[in-house]
């Protein structure tokens, strides 16, 4: 026993020099050596993605350069502005120019205004969703696969201009994933759980991380003759995950005499 105990303190030495937390304990004719290191990311990766409030929504589009009413009267576009710019797609327009221009002269309202008016009503219009994080605790191993999913999901809305009530359609286009690392990611799709998400991300380093998802949405709205039009601009929310902590799974050295 006396060697057992020997052997025990022997190695606790060795092995303190690396800066790591040790302990040791003998079991008859076994002395198990176990190990513990802790890291810590650096400040700037820990912190939640700034410009946009927590879980919330926003919708940013240009400074019209060219209007409906120009539109309507044929003139035509300059040419030192891009296709669209203002209005969104002119060439989808055009598909829809009798409705358009027909609610154009028979109100006040126009696209400039539904934009507006979703711009203004983003945050309760549009549904987010949550982020949902696989293993479901809140704590999570170094190199080790996290499985990630936005529930956002394509679904209908409406918005009030100018005394009308307009149908909005939001339909999610992208996925921006931030893993709270400092480690991004875009991708066509919403993730998923184990063992079928194609949203994964293992962290190289233990600490605290709070990943988060924006999701960048394409805006329909239907005008009061029932025409369906695309919204010009970019609509995003973003939901935040729950925080994680990542560990290093623990090792054990084993000494057996025989």
């Amino acid at each position: 026993m006396f060697g057992l105990l020997a052997y025990q303190w022997i190695l606790i030495g060795l092995f303190r020099a690396g800066g790591d937390i040790w302990s040791s304990s003998a079991d008859g004719n076994a002395v198990t050596i176990h190990a513990t290191r802790e890291f810590v990311l650096p400040s700037v990766v820990q912190g939640v993605t700034e410009g946009m409030p927590r879980n919330g929504s926003t919708l940013t589009f240009p400074d019209p350069t060219y209007t409906m009413a120009d539109f309507c009267a044929n003139k035509p576009i300059p040419s030192t502005m891009h296709i669209g710019q203002g209005l969104g797609n002119v060439i989808e327009l055009e598909k829809h120019r009798k409705a358009l221009c027909d609610t154009e002269k028979s109100s006040d309202l126009d696209i400039a205004d539904i934009a507006q008016a979703v711009h203004d009503q983003a945050s309760t219009i549009i549904d987010h969703g949550d982020l949902e994080i696989q293993p479901s605790g809140s704590e999570v191993l170094v190199n080790k696969d996290v499985y990630f999913l936005s529930t956002a999901h394509e679904h209908h809305s409406s918005v009030t201009v100018g005394g009308h009530q307009i149908d909005v359609h939001l339909i999610p286009q992208m996925y921006k994933w931030n893993f709270g690392d400092g480690k991004l990611m875009d991708t066509l799709s919403p993730g998923g759980m184990w063992p079928d998400g194609d949203v994964q991300h293992s962290y190289k380093y233990g600490g605290y991380v709070q990943p988060d998802v924006t999701v960048v949405w394409k805006v329909e709205a239907q005008l009061p003759s029932g025409a369906w039009i695309k919204v010009p601009g970019d609509a995003e929310t973003k939901a935040i995950g729950k925080e994680l902590t990542v560990v290093e799974a623990h090792s054990a050295l084993t000494y057996r005499s025989r």
